[in-house]
């Protein structure tokens, strides 16, 4: 017997064994992202569990593309004192913190994308499992906007798989994709599709210890080797951004190394990040991107059968050298003959890491144009040549008239 309750974006259902199972779907959007009704859904539900616990939880998704890609980028723009940083932040902190402490086993089942607040949730339970699938994205990389981990990954990441490895992947963005997950200790398993919900099922009802950091990894979180790794990083972060672009990096080394990761020992960290100049420009640059992803998902938008790039040089030969390795026929073109055979070279060396066949029919693809002859034929031209305004100019009169 099951019983189900649907909220705006969760459906909750307890099966014949009182294991409830949480889906999260969220209307409206492509990918689940933890925006602020997300989340006041989330506290209720878990309010309930706290009244009728049951045998376990497990925490998943409803939408085939991933999990959760985050938080919603849109509020962070609303932040404009440190009262609504102090309230951004508490929201994702402290119910994360109320998951970790309920009195039954939690489990993520995760599939996809799971970033940054996202990940802050399944860091939130005891075990989390991964489903083996060609694009599994984990990771914590709200630097790129400019901020940081708050809802307890700059705590809890580190005492999961250890200090180094963990602020490299918060200091850089890096993500890491299933098979380095589980090798990490960042997820207990990595599963096929057709046994995740067994998997989840035997995890979550299994007993074991929450998995932790152990032997080294674990004593350097601890004082004083603490702040040797932090000196460290610091050291690392200095040496890749001299002038300090991304004061994001040191103020996530500050809270970790002087706070254990709590963002409310200083909640006006938050504030003065989103008030800069830098984090209001990547998250910009963020919703550009997004914009783009969207017009390339447009149902009249054409398909690309073949490419012509001029210009020869790294950036055109590495672009022309891609388009080929995706099936697409590209055509290069360039006034120096040397530089498209320099830019074949480099392809050959690209295509070498594939299989033989897959190589042989990205070279067959890649096909010299020393005249130009494919501008006529092309649904793509790529410009690449050198950042002269004038020169670009000139292309471009020579160029249109010949474009289909």
């Amino acid at each position: 017997m099951t019983t189900e309750k649907t909220y705006q974006n969760w459906t909750l259902q307890n099966d014949a064994q009182n294991i409830a199972w949480l889906t999260i779907d969220c209307p409206d959007r492509s990918m689940n992202a933890l925006a602020s009704d997300v989340m006041e859904e989330l506290t209720d539900i878990i309010g309930s569990l706290e009244s009728a616990p049951p045998k376990a939880l497990i925490i998943r998704s409803g939408k085939r593309n991933g999990f959760i890609a985050g938080a919603d980028v849109k509020e962070f723009q609303n932040v404009d004192n440190v009262d609504n940083g102090r309230k951004l932040i508490e929201r994702g902190w402290h119910l994360f913190n109320r998951i970790e402490k309920l009195p039954f086993p939690t489990l993520t089942l995760m599939h996809g994308p799971c970033l940054g607040g996202g990940l802050e949730l399944a860091l939130a339970c005891r075990y989390r499992i991964a489903v083996d699938s060609p694009k599994p994205v984990i990771g914590l990389p709200e630097v790129k906007l400019g901020i940081f981990p708050a809802w307890g990954g700059l705590m809890r990441l580190p005492r999961l798989i250890g200090p180094q490895t963990a602020l490299n992947m918060m200091l850089t963005g890096r993500t890491l994709d299933g098979r380095k997950a589980r090798s990490a200790g960042l997820v207990d398993l990595l599963v096929a599709p057709r046994v995740a919900q067994k998997s989840a099922v035997d995890l979550v009802t299994s007993g074991k210890p929450t998995r932790q950091a152990r032997g080294l990894a674990r004593l350097l979180n601890r004082a004083p080797f603490k702040s040797l790794v932090a000196a460290q990083a610091r050291k690392s972060v200095k040496q890749k951004d001299p002038y300090g672009h991304y004061p994001a990096t040191l103020t996530m080394l500050e809270l970790w190394e002087k706070h254990d990761g709590d963002p409310l020992a200083d909640p006006q960290a938050l504030t003065r990040l989103l008030q800069s100049d830098v984090t209001r420009n990547l998250i910009r640059v963020f919703h550009l991107q997004e914009r783009l992803k969207a017009f390339g998902k447009k149902d009249n938008a054409k398909a690309v059968n073949h490419v012509h790039v001029i210009g020869a040089g790294v950036m055109g030969g590495g672009i022309a050298a891609w388009c080929a390795l995706q099936g697409i026929k590209t055509t290069l073109q360039d006034t120096d003959a040397q530089r498209i055979a320099g830019a074949f070279k480099n392809a050959v060396s690209i295509y070498a890491r594939k299989d033989r066949y897959t190589a042989q029919a990205a070279r067959d693809r890649l096909i010299p144009d020393l005249e130009g002859h494919g501008i006529a034929t092309a649904d793509l031209v790529i410009e690449a040549i050198s950042e002269n305004p004038q020169a670009k100019q000139s292309l471009y009169q020579q160029i249109e008239p010949k474009m289909k």
